[in-house]
């Protein structure tokens, strides 16, 4: 069966992922910091026939990376770099551990484990990765400008590695959902959004719109009609527009 790696998978969009490319067929190797939640998933994958195991690991150490890479020895024919941290709040009044964190899973820990899969898969030549960034990408986010200036990064090197790769036989999307009723929006504080309800994702459409968007080979996957607006506007629209924009619906 072909085997698919997934980071962040104890909860929300992670989870959401293990289980649909476990209905499809998948092998399943999950990782997570909270060891609890990903061995009750297994009893979840284990229905759908395939095989299943997980490693613990913090994402929010410095060798988690080095670790993964070591505990992981296949090479997966999906690597979904899910796991993703982000805190609300100004950025001066941030305490330093909380940007120093976002800083390590978003941008230090998901560079990493994207470099060692993608040089696997190039050996292979074939495979499949998805790094899951955020509309957040499109625009600087007041309220959440590091978490921001973190999915920024991810998709511009999303897309940059992916060209270089375009021709290798290993596909490189970055998936750029808005906000989604997860567990990640809970620890943030974020319960509703000033300006409108619509803007919220729901967690089955971005899971599927992700997996087949990566498996039709697309570069870049952005689900919701809102938020295909949000990147074509982006697009035109002054930034101190879009800043102002987002500084309003995000504000604590």
């Amino acid at each position: 069966m072909p085997l698919a790696l997934i980071t962040g998978a104890s909860s929300g969009l992670g989870r959401g992922f293990a289980l649909e490319l476990a209905k499809r067929g998948y092998d399943i190797i999950a990782t997570a910091r909270r060891s609890g939640l990903l061995d009750s998933l297994g009893n979840e994958i284990r229905a759908f026939g395939v095989n299943y195991r997980f490693v613990t690991a913090d994402l929010n150490s410095p060798d988690a990376a080095q670790f993964l890479a070591t505990a992981v020895q296949e090479t997966p024919d999906i690597f979904i770099n899910n796991a993703g941290l982000g805190f609300r709040g100004g950025f001066a009044q941030m305490e330093p551990d909380k940007i120093n964190s976002m800083l390590m899973v978003n941008l230090v820990n998901a560079t990493g484990l994207f470099h060692t899969f993608s040089r696997r898969m190039l050996e292979k030549k074939s495979g499949y990765i998805l790094n899951v960034a955020s509309v957040a990408a499109y625009s600087p986010l007041p309220w959440f400008a590091v978490y921001a200036a973190t999915k920024s990064y991810l998709r511009s090197l999303s897309l940059a590695a992916g060209e270089e790769m375009r021709s290798s036989g290993v596909s490189v999307s970055v998936l750029c959902p808005g906000p989604v009723r997860t567990e990640f929006f809970e620890k943030t504080g974020v319960t509703k959004l000033h300006g409108t309800k619509f803007l919220w994702s729901r967690e089955k459409q971005v899971v599927n719109c992700g997996i087949d968007g990566l498996l039709g080979g697309k570069s870049e996957i952005v689900t919701g009609p809102v938020y295909l607006a949000q990147k074509l506007f982006s697009a035109y629209l002054p930034d101190h527009l879009m800043i102002k924009t987002s500084g309003y619906i995000f504000h604590p």
